[in-house]
């Protein structure tokens, strides 16, 4: 099998499994749930975040696509500074967040 195909299924299981993740992490904070399983499935998002940049930036290499590699640079940017973010004390405020709601009509050419 082509290492590109390998790519792509890996690509495709973290994808379901950060969807699955953010699916349980969604509803565990909205039906108060035990904080724990909002938690762990939080990790498993961002984990799965971590494979589908990791997979998306070689794919996008493979096929030279110049809008996809942006997009996982984009998209794996919120999942990294939420997970950077401390968890004792204040949050930590990001001056960018407020950026991405401005830039997000940026690709589209609007």
């Amino acid at each position: 099998m082509a290492p590109s195909k390998i790519l792509l299924i890996v690509h495709i299981f973290a994808g379901f499994t950060a969807l699955t993740a953010a699916t349980v992490a969604t509803l565990t904070k909205t039906l108060n749930v035990a904080h724990r399983w909002h938690v762990y499935s939080g990790t498993v998002f961002f984990c799965s975040m971590v494979v589908i940049f990791f997979t998306a930036i070689p794919l996008s290499l493979i096929r030279p696509n110049t809008f996809l590699f942006l997009i996982a640079i984009l998209s794996f940017y919120l999942p990294w500074r939420v997970g950077a973010t401390p968890r004792i004390g204040a949050a930590v405020r990001d001056p960018w967040i407020g950026a991405v709601p401005v830039s997000w009509p940026s690709p589209l050419g609007l």
